[in-house]
């Protein structure tokens, strides 16, 4: 299985737990799933488009997961 497939099955059944706990926020899998589609939004609305390569540089983090999501 791929990570994808977890991501979008944990959302569907279980929205409400707890997807990622770091020092200064929590965020359930719903509010995750919900800031990774308005990232993937924006990125879209720039150009970016399935296919084109991205690269993320950031600390490990509740951004790089999202934007991970993201693209």
């Amino acid at each position: 299985m791929n990570s994808k497939y977890l991501i979008n099955t944990a959302v569907r059944e279980y929205p409400d737990n707890l997807a990622f706990i770091g020092p200064s926020n929590r965020l359930t899998f719903k509010q995750l799933d919900g800031r990774a589609n308005r990232l993937a939004n924006a990125l879209l609305d720039l150009g970016i488009k399935k296919g084109d390569r991205a690269g993320i540089l950031m600390q490990n983090c509740a951004a790089y997961f999202e934007t991970e999501m993201a693209l």
